[in-house]
């Protein structure tokens, strides 16, 4: 963690050294477009997201209590043990926290790990499909791990290729399917969101 960079996990707000950034997240809602959903949808499909994040990560930690597990998270979680074991995917961080201080963002990363003998980035959705903005968001993500990694704040093992970027789609019934993420294009659209952020937080 950087000195000095505070999260709170009640609004998922992040600041350093008193100076708001937001998150991966709240960068590219500009991208997706929601509005034909209904709102209890939405919050019933984040809800799930977040509990499908905390009980994966348990998982990798060997802290879940497989006796207190919602019986509507077991199949997401078979799916990821699953990915695990076919792929031999290794985390090596967690749900960790990243931040790009030149740029001005921070966010949370869901793993990076080996993946097939090279250094990669992995986030996890659980949603009925796979959304446009994923491969913007691990841009993101990308360039923050190598901002830190550049500056000291994580070791250089973990400088990662940016083609090694996908997402693991977890599915209910305890499938998985691994997607590659690796659009050139998803530098600049992350680029872009973040200056519209910007542009919109000045007004």
């Amino acid at each position: 963690m950087i000195q000095g960079l505070v999260v709170d996990e009640a609004n998922h707000a992040y600041s350093w050294e008193g100076r708001r950034l937001p998150s991966v997240t709240q960068v590219l809602r500009v991208l997706d477009d929601f509005g034909d959903v209904p709102k209890d949808v939405l919050d019933f499909a984040a809800f799930r997201g977040t509990a499908v994040h905390e009980a994966t990560a348990l998982a990798d930690r060997d802290d879940l209590d497989e006796e207190s597990l919602d019986p509507e998270l077991a199949g997401y979680v078979a799916a990821w043990r699953r990915f695990r074991e076919e792929s031999g995917f290794e985390p090596l961080l967690v749900e960790h926290r990243v931040v790009n201080l030149q740029l001005g963002y921070a966010g949370t990363v869901d793993r990076v790990g080996q993946l097939g003998g090279r250094m990669a980035l992995l986030d996890i959705k659980s949603g009925s499909r796979v959304p446009r903005s994923a491969g913007p968001q691990l841009a993101g993500y990308w360039e923050a791990l190598t901002w830190m990694v550049e500056h000291g704040y994580l070791e250089r093992s973990l400088r990662l290729h940016y083609r090694d970027r996908y997402v693991v789609h977890l599915r209910p019934e305890g499938r998985y399917s691994l997607v590659p993420m690796r659009d050139p294009r998803d530098r600049s659209i992350f680029a872009a969101a973040l200056d519209i952020w910007n542009w919109k937080e000045a007004m």
